[in-house]
């Protein structure tokens, strides 16, 4: 047995693996920090460098590494930038975490076949003590040195943060909208026509809250018998 580990996205995308031959089991985490023991509040922040893998263990009589890393590429899209479809965030962004140099020369193998290695990237790395002003920047693999051109870096910085500030305002509101919807699917009887007219009506999950039954029954398509069951689920 052998282990892959990448990062395709939300690690809850492991259950892509499902199904496939070779494939033995699954085991979702972080990879790719500086720190030790993150929580998943500290990871969705965006400041610990952390991206979500999929730890698969597979039979190598049945797959190789190469197979694992091809694999890898067919279960997602990894030509796009700190997201994975609708996740967006510096924690979805595409990664592949080899154990050994002959790994790394597969892997390697398989961007090159892809076209893969043809994209250019320019990253900003912020150094074990995350000071501003003490960046590090990386261009097609090679350190690069801004020292003699402040304005450049300055831009540069610039461009990171506001990645990063697109990155944790879509992360935040996608949260918010799968906290209101998950309190609104766990009630019998609301399905997403029903949900839709609630949050309408009273403009936020806060203001289905803040309404009494009776106001609830007021709602087109909202029976007194759905008001009182919504009303008993949220503020049970």
């Amino acid at each position: 047995m052998k282990t892959f580990i990448g990062g395709i996205g939300c690690f809850w995308d492991e259950t892509k693996y499902e199904g496939i031959e070779g494939v033995i089991s699954t085991e979702c985490g972080y990879c790719g920090g500086d720190e030790p023991n993150v929580t998943y509040k500290a990871v969705c922040g965006g400041d610990t460098g952390h991206i979500e893998v999929v730890k698969v263990e597979y039979d190598e009589k049945v797959k190789s590494y190469e197979d694992m890393v091809r694999l890898f590429f067919e279960l997602h899209d990894s030509t796009q930038v700190n997201r994975q479809g609708t996740y967006v965030g510096i924690q979805y962004r595409s990664e592949i975490f080899y154990n050994n140099d002959e790994e790394k020369k597969i892997a390697e193998k398989v961007l090159e076949e892809l076209q893969l290695q043809q994209i250019v990237i320019l990253g900003i790395s912020k150094g074990r003590d995350r000071k501003a002003g003490l960046e590090k920047f990386v261009f097609g693999g090679s350190d690069l040195d801004l020292g003699r051109f402040p304005s450049a870096s300055q831009l540069l910085q610039h461009i990171r943060d506001e990645a990063h500030r697109f990155a944790i305002a879509g992360h935040r509101n996608q949260r918010q909208r799968a906290r209101t919807m998950s309190e609104l699917e766990s009630i019998d009887g609301v399905g997403p026509k029903r949900r839709r007219q609630l949050l309408t009506h009273f403009g936020s999950l806060a203001g289905v809250k803040g309404a009494s039954e009776q106001e609830i029954a007021k709602v087109d398509g909202i029976s007194h018998a759905i008001a009182r069951e919504i009303y008993q689920t949220l503020h049970h």
